[in-house]
């Protein structure tokens, strides 16, 4: 296993233990609190540019650009993320802070989005996203996972998240970012004809 891969499972296995049931709720809910607690209305504007409009944007910008091959990784990247994301949120069921059920609220197999909390769609979107660009781009990578992070930030800051649902995010998108741009067939949704 690889560094970055182990660095992902530790992550991940740190994750799992905060929000098992036995330590589920209050630290989720201190984090929540303390980072609600700012003043800090730009994360509003840091918020929007993980919303659809600023992908299509960057997309477009990447397509127009001669940077053709890019955009197909960002897409299969945010696409493989979607996919563990939507899975995810599904079958665990997790109410999001708005529900007022609070974090340690999980439904289990759930249609409802008022349970499509774990894990964050956008934290992972950005994390795709930068991972993707910072491969291609290694000079400005820490540009694009500051922005990633400060999209992550403001999920919990707008209360659309938890911040264990950003953090899982944020390692399945990048997880999904780094299949793409090393090529892994097992996460790379790429069709050859």
């Amino acid at each position: 296993m690889q560094k970055p891969a182990r660095a992902a499972a530790l992550v991940l296995a740190l994750l799992l233990i905060w929000v098992s049931p036995a330590y589920a709720g209050s630290p989720d809910e201190v984090v929540t609190e303390w980072v609600r607690s700012w003043d800090a209305p730009w994360l509003h504007a840091v918020g929007r540019m993980g919303e659809a409009p600023m992908y299509l944007a960057t997309l477009t910008l990447l397509a127009t650009s001669g940077e053709g091959e890019t955009a197909v990784q960002v897409l299969e990247a945010i696409g493989g993320a979607a996919a563990v994301t939507w899975t995810g949120k599904v079958l665990l069921g997790r109410a999001l802070p708005y529900a007022g059920e609070g974090s340690s609220s999980w439904a289990g197999p759930s249609l409802d989005s008022a349970h499509h909390s774990f894990p964050s769609g956008h934290a992972s979107s950005a994390f795709a996203l930068a991972t993707v660009l910072a491969g291609q781009y290694p000079k400005w990578a820490a540009a694009w996972y500051v922005i990633a992070s400060g999209v992550a930030v403001s999920l919990v800051y707008e209360g659309y998240h938890w911040p264990t649902d950003v953090i899982a995010g944020a390692v399945v998108g990048h997880l999904a970012g780094r299949a793409v741009v090393e090529g892994r067939p097992w996460l790379s949704f790429r069709w050859d004809f």
